[in-house]
């Protein structure tokens, strides 16, 4: 039988998910009777080999008492901790020098259900916005469920595929390789991909506050409507959105 090889972004993932509970003394089954999971699926998470999803996610940084900052971008866990800890968050007055490099293949993917997100720039606190790359894999709009809504702005870039773009103001757009839209990201939306062939987007979510106040926000702030909470029926393209 052929071992599964671990995924190199979500290795190091789970690598920093063991270090901090590692450091809070707590054993593979208290982590894992938290989350509900049996210890040898936490075991091949903190391995690298099952990919993990938003709620996850959240659930084991507030578990570990960590920023999700500390996870995705590999932050020592006791800076990140900070805030949690109820202390001060590390503020610097120079923002001119700055700089985060993101390798391909380092962002670690995390599910959402209907994308898989990378987040870029993961490394660098207090930043202006939260750059990510997308997969969109839902392709029929009655299967998405609430529309996406969260605070702020955002700006999507389409790199490959086809984009089918609803909200609950406009009427749908289709957007192809190439074509941008930014927009008010508290107007319900979603993003479905049109055809059998991948679909990818660089998406950046720009909060309406002066800064992201953790490495994932608002990215992991985002909320589904009501289940009433359909998109606007088609009725053609408009000219514009």
């Amino acid at each position: 039988m052929i071992k599964p090889k671990p995924n190199a972004s979500q290795l190091r993932l789970g690598q920093a998910i063991r270090a901090r509970r590692v450091e809070l003394g707590k054993s593979l089954a208290d982590l894992a009777g938290g989350l509900g999971l049996a210890t040898s699926s936490l075991s091949k998470l903190e391995n690298g080999l099952v990919p993990i999803t938003f709620e996850r996610l959240e659930t084991i940084a507030r578990l570990l008492g960590v920023d999700i900052a500390a996870l995705l971008g590999g932050a020592a866990p006791a800076r990140a901790a900070l805030e949690t800890a109820g202390g001060p968050s590390p503020r610097r007055e120079d923002f001119g020098t700055r700089r985060a490099i993101t390798r391909a293949g380092e962002a670690p993917p995390v599910e959402g259900g209907v994308y898989t997100l990378e987040f870029h720039a993961a490394d660098l606190l207090e930043k202006r916005c939260q750059p990510m790359v997308a997969q969109v894999h839902c392709d029929d709009i009655n299967d998405y469920g609430p529309l996406t809504r969260h605070e702020g702005e955002e700006f999507n870039l389409i790199i490959s595929g086809t984009l089918r773009f609803h909200t609950d103001v406009y009427s749908p757009v289709t957007l192809n390789a190439g074509d941008s839209i930014y927009f008010d990201a508290e107007m319900g939306h979603a993003h479905i991909r049109v055809g059998d062939g991948p679909c990818t987007m660089v998406a950046m979510i720009v909060p309406r506050r002066g800064t992201v106040e953790h490495n994932y926000s608002p990215a992991l702030e985002i909320r589904r409507g009501a289940p009433g909470d359909a998109p606007k029926a088609a009725a053609g393209d408009p000219p514009g959105v």
